[in-house]
């Protein structure tokens, strides 16, 4: 009878370990779960986070980076016979920080009235040495392509409305942020060789 009082107890010892060692596993199982919820909840947390700083950040740079673009046509120079003619645009950064290896070409091609203007680069067309626009800074530009110099008959051609005469230009720049940026700019000769009108199509940035 003691041996079986004795072997009932260790049983019921065996059985409440038994449970003991259930709810440990039990316990350390949740514990578990509560730890990866919180993994969990931290990493979309942090996801959030970080998209939301990424967003301030661009916002940031956009608000302060450099806007370069053709701001104003000046008067052309040397239309008359015999001679190369030069256009020029002044182009200016709006922004509030420096432009960065800014380059620029420009050049001008004569079409047919009603002719849709398509600019093509020649191979003698050459890019501007690489300068630094400050905020605010404007200087002014001039076709770089050479064209054969004026006749009395193009010259007739541009007054009488018969030729138009179609300035373009290209500019390409860095902010400070190393982004990549480009400004384009096109322009026609009015037949008084003096003002320029906006192109319909060729204008626009990023």
């Amino acid at each position: 009878q003691a041996a079986d009082t004795q072997a009932k107890k260790m049983t019921d010892m065996s059985t409440a370990a038994d449970k003991i060692r259930t709810a440990a596993e039990n316990m350390v199982t949740q514990d578990q779960r509560i730890a990866d919820n919180a993994q969990k909840t931290l990493e979309a947390s942090n996801k959030q986070s970080k998209a939301a700083l990424d967003a301030t950040i661009a916002q940031f740079r956009d608000e302060q980076r450099a806007w370069v673009g053709a701001v104003e046509f000046v008067r052309p120079s040397n239309l008359e016979v015999g001679k190369k003619a030069t256009f020029n645009f002044v182009i200016s950064n709006s922004g509030k920080t420096p432009a960065l290896h800014v380059t620029q070409k420009i050049a001008a091609w004569p079409f047919l009235k009603g002719q849709e203007f398509h600019p093509v680069w020649t191979p003698i067309t050459t890019e501007s040495a690489v300068i630094v626009l400050q905020p605010g800074m404007r200087i002014t530009i001039s076709t770089n392509e050479q064209s054969a110099p004026n006749t009395e008959t193009s010259i007739a051609r541009l007054k009488s409305g018969e030729e138009v005469m179609y300035v373009y230009g290209q500019i390409t720049y860095r902010d400070v942020a190393g982004r990549t940026h480009y400004s384009h700019f096109c322009a026609v000769i009015a037949p008084d060789l003096i003002t320029g009108n906006v192109c319909t199509t060729y204008n626009d940035a990023n």
